[in-house]
């Protein structure tokens, strides 16, 4: 490995699944499996990344069946073949579709530390939300840490007494702040690194709101359902200077908040709903340590393709997002306003 090029890392955001529920309808479509494994392997064929990272919803559960012991392990497989084919390691997170089965997080993390190739470690200690570590990486002699992958949970639903998706909870922020503290200001890699997890941080809905930002919002931003502070933390303890979610299977855009990079992956699965009008893929974060640093990122499309995501930013007769996901309704990204947005656009360019 150069080294001026320490590693590259693909952001995978998928919902590889054996089954699907739509509208208490169960039909069986291990077919999609086969398309999702197909994806996978085209990507990282094309990317040959020095490590695969997934945000969660590695496989969907629902209660019922998915609680027979032993389901999500005998199907687990399915998920990480393609980077065993391929010789290629990988860490993981949890999202909310993985945790209605026979294992909660601390089971799937168990299971995933069961394979040779994976990278994923144990949790940090006993959180109310359990997938947390932090996964370093060493210089090409092994010797010192020049980045830091940090691997949050963010559960399901109901953050607190607040309807909604779930946030990030004191026990969490305590532990960030802590292992923040214990990188010395004089260390270089201090700051440097990535915070990934599943639901996305309320800082989303700000970044298009103010800024501007690459790719495409295709849906409501499904965010947690209060800050708590987790964005505060990671900005005054220099924790990390990007974040990677997935979550909201429309959306793949990129941005800079108060100097964060926030970003999404692109849908990868071929279960559910998504990617609207593009190519399944997989976000790719190239992190150059020396003799600069220097990040970038790309779209890798299953076709193998490269995206270069356009610049966008909100338009002025957009109304703003105020609230997260299913509290949003006056606020909503309706196909309507979206039509009459484009036109408004089109008329101010041409005065």
């Amino acid at each position: 490995m150069e080294n001026s090029r320490l590693f590259s890392l693909l952001i995978l955001i998928w919902a590889q699944i054996p089954v699907k529920v739509t509208q208490n309808l169960l039909l069986f479509i291990n077919y999609k499996d086969v398309q999702t494994q197909a994806a996978m392997k085209a990507i990282l064929q094309a990317e040959t990344p020095d490590l695969v990272v997934s945000s969660g919803d590695n496989l969907f559960t629902n209660g019922g069946v998915y609680e027979t012991p032993g389901w999500y392990a005998s199907h687990y497989q399915s998920f990480v073949q393609p980077m065993i084919d391929l010789n290629i390691p990988w860490a993981i997170t949890t999202g909310n579709h993985d945790i209605h089965g026979d294992l909660d997080q601390v089971g799937i993390s168990s299971l995933d530390r069961s394979y040779s190739l994976s990278r994923t470690l144990p949790p940090a200690g006993d959180f109310i939300l359990d997938f947390n570590y932090i996964l370093p990486i060493y210089d090409n002699a092994g010797t010192d840490i020049q980045y830091r992958l940090w691997f949050l949970d963010t559960g399901d639903l109901q953050c607190g007494d607040v309807y909604g998706y779930n946030c990030f909870r004191q026990d969490q922020i305590n532990w960030v702040k802590e292992e923040s503290a214990k990188i010395a200001d004089s260390d270089p890699s201090k700051g440097r690194g990535m915070m990934i997890f599943h639901i996305t941080l309320q800082q989303f809905m700000d970044l298009i709101n103010e800024n501007e930002y690459y790719g495409r919002v295709g849906e409501i931003i499904c965010c947690q359902a209060q800050d708590t502070g987790m964005f505060k933390v990671i900005k005054d303890y220099k924790t990390v200077d990007w974040v990677a979610c997935g979550h909201d299977h429309d959306s793949d855009f990129y941005g800079y908040y108060k100097g964060i990079g926030l970003s999404y992956g692109r849908k990868t699965g071929y279960t559910h709903y998504g990617p609207k009008k593009l190519q399944h893929g997989a976000r790719v974060f190239e992190i150059q340590i020396s003799p600069t640093y220097e990040i970038k990122t790309w779209i890798r499309n299953e076709d193998g393709s490269i995206e270069n995501q356009t610049k966008t930013k909100r338009s002025i007769f957009t109304p703003k997002l105020k609230e997260c996901c299913e509290a949003v309704t006056p606020y909503s990204i309706s196909k309507k306003n979206v039509i009459q947005t484009r036109a408004l656009d089109k008329i101010i360019k041409k005065s």
